[in-house]
């Protein structure tokens, strides 16, 4: 579709090319080099073509691409580099897999662009609790495919195969966020870099309770996130005395600061399916899926 639009308004603007270089500026050799000794020259690139991939998502703006790319492998890396680019006054912008439609990684300003994709490991998983403490270069199949064997499943799917930094920061949502809410619901806690390179754990280092309302949906802030905690709802089980209960019984956590009002209409839809299936074992009439 981006490339459709992009094609459609081609003709309109014919004096600019795809990628725009007017707003962007130059970094010095000795800030390029500094870059190198946070992260290793290997993952450092001023590359043009690196550059431009890096300009542009799946929405129809203009590639705007950043001054330098550089890929991060740990959270001190990370702070090192926020700390260094706001020391510099150079803008900072997170990149994950690029599959974003809102324009937020193009480099409007120049810039470094973090791209996040290297910090991709799954930390911890609590099974118990319903929540994984992920790297923020995950992505949502990654994460999926890592779940599977544990019976749980992460239900926020926007379509593309996201990074949960990105989705984080965008608010993703999707068709099955009339169920299982929206991305923002779906965070317990994050471990932020500040521009200043401090981190900040949203809800407290280890926590896993539902405090933090800023940065999930805060995209466009510089501020990446450098470790998630999402959580996950149970896949209901169809096996054991009674299925039709379980399937109906939230999991735990399953409205994360949710109302009242809510939790009590799946607790009254839950008694009278097991109202209806003791009246059904005393007349011998069978329920429907039962």
């Amino acid at each position: 579709m981006a490339n459709l639009l992009r094609a459609a308004t081609w003709g309109l603007f014919s004096w600019r090319g795809y990628c725009s270089r007017g707003t962007q500026g130059r970094l010095s050799a000795g800030f390029v080099e500094a870059l190198k000794a946070i992260v290793g020259s290997p993952h450092v690139s001023t590359a043009a073509v690196v550059r431009e991939q890096h300009g542009h998502d799946e929405s129809m703006h203009m590639c705007q691409p950043p001054d330098a790319v550089v890929w991060p492998q740990n959270v001190e890396q990370v702070s090192q580099l926020a700390a260094l680019c706001y020391g510099q006054g150079v803008p900072i912008i997170p990149f994950g897999t690029g599959s974003g439609l809102e324009g937020g990684v193009c480099a409007v300003q120049g810039g470094v662009c973090v791209n996040l994709i290297r910090m991709g490991r799954i930390l911890e998983l609590n099974p118990e609790d319903f929540s994984v403490v992920v790297e923020p270069g995950v992505t949502r199949k990654a994460l999926n495919t890592h779940l599977r064997d544990c019976g749980l499943w992460f239900p926020v799917d926007p379509g593309a195969d996201a990074s949960l930094c990105g989705m984080a920061a965008t608010g993703a949502s999707g068709t099955n966020s009339v169920r299982y809410g929206t991305m923002r619901d779906n965070v317990l806690n994050l471990e932020v870099v500040l521009p200043g390179g401090r981190q900040l754990h949203t809800a407290g280092r280890g926590r896993r309770f539902w405090e933090q309302r800023v940065f999930p949906g805060g995209s466009g802030a510089e501020n990446p996130p450098a470790r998630q905690e999402p959580q996950e709802p149970q896949v209901p089980s169809l096996g054991g005395e009674d299925p039709q209960r379980r399937a109906l019984q939230p999991p735990p956590g399953f409205w994360p600061g949710g109302s009242q009002r809510q939790r009590s209409l799946v607790h009254r839809v839950t008694e009278s399916w097991t109202g209806l299936k003791r009246l059904s074992r005393c007349t011998g009439e069978r329920l429907p899926g039962g």
